[in-house]
């Protein structure tokens, strides 16, 4: 469950019933969780460039990182 298998599944489903009768209310929401879904994972799959690269300049000294500003 929540797997990108699960959800393209899930999605050609719904698009199925929604061809059958395109007014079918759960149809149509399951088929936007379904995409929504997708989307999802697909963001978390991607790295993110603050995650990745936040600690880049830090240093082994936490000292040297302190920036003063007066």
């Amino acid at each position: 469950m929540g797997d990108p298998e699960s959800m393209a599944m899930a999605r050609s489903y719904y698009a199925q019933a929604i061809k059958l009768n395109p007014k079918n209310v759960r149809a149509l929401y399951g088929l936007f969780l379904a995409m929504s879904t997708e989307e999802t994972l697909a963001k978390l799959q991607k790295p993110s460039l603050f995650r990745s690269n936040s600690l880049d300049g830090m240093t082994s000294n936490p000292r040297q990182s302190i920036v003063i500003i007066s």
